[in-house]
């Protein structure tokens, strides 16, 4: 063979491989792992959990009390005059202002106003969201058609080829049956030539 021709067999061999390269990885990644893999995210549901803590606080004291004399309010009280004779007069005060809050702030804080005013007891309901968002794990699809180029080395020549390989998934286990075009050299010539394979194969890294 010339060097001519050996130039020809590389180069058809080249434009081959990327030609089944770019089809196989479109169906690879249409109907192979990524797909899959997109098939364990549509089926992911978050789990939330909600939990309510409730704190009751019976007879809360106050931390801070004033007069707000910036505020009037009248208040009706009974008057007796000397004939024993009982009315009513407005009588102007300010009101009494009570601020209270948990020991540490951080859970509530209220204020009152009015003529004494008591604030009888408070509950507090602090809602806390747990949203658990499980890891996807991608779903391996039984049937892919992928991209392959090999080679093998012999004592009487060597050989090297690109093409498609199909391969059936069952478990662990995977049947392999592929074509492709390659050159084959006995070490004296070399031939451009279509090749076919048929394997069975074990992965030892596949859940």
């Amino acid at each position: 063979m010339t060097k001519f021709e050996r130039f020809c067999g590389f180069f058809t061999l080249a434009v081959v491989v990327i030609l089944i390269a770019g089809f196989s990885w479109k169906i690879g990644g249409k109907h192979g792992y990524s797909a899959g893999y997109s098939d364990a995210l549509a089926s992911i549901t978050p789990d939330t959990i909600i939990i309510d803590n409730t704190i009751h606080y019976d007879k809360p004291v106050p931390d801070t009390i004033f007069r707000d004399t910036r505020r009037v309010v009248y208040v009706q009280v009974p008057v007796t005059d000397s004939t024993g004779h009982v009315d009513t007069t407005a009588v102007a005060l300010h009101p009494e202002v009570r601020q209270f809050a948990d020991p540490e702030r951080a859970v509530y804080e209220l204020q009152i106003s009015g003529i004494e005013p008591q604030l009888d007891w408070i509950t507090v309901h602090q809602h806390t969201e747990y949203i658990n968002v499980p890891v996807p794990q991608p779903k391996y699809p039984s049937l892919i058609l992928s991209p392959a180029v090999g080679g093998y080395v012999l004592p009487g020549g060597f050989g090297i080829a690109g093409g498609l390989e199909l391969d059936y998934w069952r478990g662990r286990w995977q049947l392999s049956a592929g074509a492709g075009y390659g050159l084959n050299s006995d070490l004296q010539q070399i031939t451009p030539g279509w090749q076919f394979r048929a394997c069975v194969k074990y992965n030892l890294l596949r859940k």
